[in-house]
């Protein structure tokens, strides 16, 4: 039933809570599981104009970096367990980035995670509510602990 399984990640503690429900999904269907992360580049300001500083997009090496070392360290827990994982770091808008994702690997289902009442935490909340309302594959949200990103937790 599932050949792929995306799992969007941003470094937090709530958006590792899907990683144990797309593990078991995983492990069940023996689906690959897609792990993305999208570094959003730095606003900074350039040469003011008359209307105002302007900001410009601009990547960071060590964003990308660090995006990278998280997924592997997440996918050497999962491959050690005889889970076929793919990493992906993604620069740009959170929600754009991982459509795209979709429109490029095809997966069958989408499992991430989100705090809270509502569906207004993980990512700033819209990329969860733009992902349930464009998606073409079903997108599991899985609710973490309130306390899951608190210090210490």
């Amino acid at each position: 039933m599932y050949r792929c399984v995306l799992v969007p990640l941003d470094g937090s503690a709530t958006a590792a809570e899907a990683l144990p429900h797309a593990r078991e999904i995983a492990l069940h269907f023996g689906a690959r599981l897609l792990l993305v992360r999208v570094v959003q580049p730095l606003l900074v300001p350039t040469i003011p104009t008359f209307a105002g500083p302007e900001l410009s997009a601009r990547e960071h090496p060590g964003d990308t970096e660090a995006a990278r070392a998280y997924l592997q360290t997440c996918a050497e827990a999962l491959s050690a367990l005889g889970i076929t994982v793919q990493v992906e770091v993604r620069h740009g808008s959170p929600a754009d980035e991982l459509l795209e994702c979709m429109d490029d690997y095809h997966p069958d289902l989408v499992v991430m995670a989100t705090q809270g009442r509502g569906l207004t935490r993980l990512f700033g909340g819209q990329v969860t509510e733009a992902l349930l309302a464009r998606s073409s594959v079903p997108v599991l949200v899985i609710r973490a602990p309130e306390a899951a990103d608190a210090p210490g937790g």
